[in-house]
Formats: C-alpha cells, structure tokens, sequence
C-alpha cells in the first residue's frame, strides 16, 4: 500500500511550486489570523479581574496607609490552606467611631478583631490598579455576587 502513496513533496513542483498567488494568499490570510487573533486574546485582558477589597468610605481622610485601611476593615479567610484577604465581606462597625476613640494610627495593628462581624461589601470595591486600570469587571463591579 505504501508504494502507491505520493509523497507531498515531489508533487509540489509539479502543481508550480511557491509562486505570486501563494506569496499573496499568505499575505491575506496572514492579515485575517493577526485580526482575529488580537479579538480573540483581548478578552483576557478586557475581562481579568485584578485583586479587590471593600470599599469603606467612612475610612478616607484619616490618613490611614492602604495597609492600614485593610487591616481595620477587611477580615482574613482561609482559601486553599492560604491566610488571605476577604475580597467579598468587610467588617460591619463604626469607623468614624473606633478611629475617633484611638490615640494614634499604629494602635490599629493592637485591635482585638476576633469578636468583630463581618458584612459583604456595602459600597463596592477597590482594585489594585499594578496590571491593569481598567477592566470590564472593574467598570461594572462584576466581583463577589455579581460575577
């Protein structure tokens, strides 16, 4: 069965080899895949959800670090065997009225949080803008509940 197989090859000559048309049919097709190529890969960028948290506005203007802001409003929770920060809830309390009561902002590390309790978020995210400024998941908020 292999002897009367035509390798591809040795037809190639025969049909005219690499001339004008094929060079101008790669060119086209080379400028179709290009196109559709960047349609198709831009969803990864348009749709990536960066690392978020809650947005406490009650907590602006005090002159907090985003550390320190995160430490007093966002809780921890376990996600596969890893300590990390709560992206959906935020600790449900009076800021205004715990900052009022502390002497200064290192005492926010020294907070006894274990009894505090915890609520989604209740005036949306804030994302970490290091890769990306703008997604469509940044946009329209389609974090947590609304994914």
């Amino acid at each position: 069965m292999s002897e009367n197989l035509i390798e591809f090859d040795t037809l190639i000559p025969h049909m005219g080899g690499c001339g004008l048309y094929q060079i101008g049919l790669c060119i086209m097709l080379w400028f179709a895949v290009i196109f559709f190529a960047m349609v198709d890969f831009n969803q990864v960028f348009m749709v990536a959800v960066p690392e978020h948290w809650c947005s406490v506005p009650a907590l602006q203007g005090w002159n907090l670090t985003l550390e320190q802001t995160k430490n007093l409003s966002i809780p921890w929770e376990e996600k596969s065997e890893e300590l990390i920060r709560s992206q959906c809830e935020m600790y449900a309390i009076n800021y205004t009225h715990l900052l009022a009561s502390l002497s200064s902002a290192d005492s926010i590390d020294a907070l006894d949080q274990s009894n505090w309790t915890t609520s989604k978020c209740q005036h949306g995210w804030e994302f970490d803008k290091t890769w990306y400024d703008s997604t469509i998941a940044t946009e329209w908020e389609l974090v947590c509940d609304k994914q």
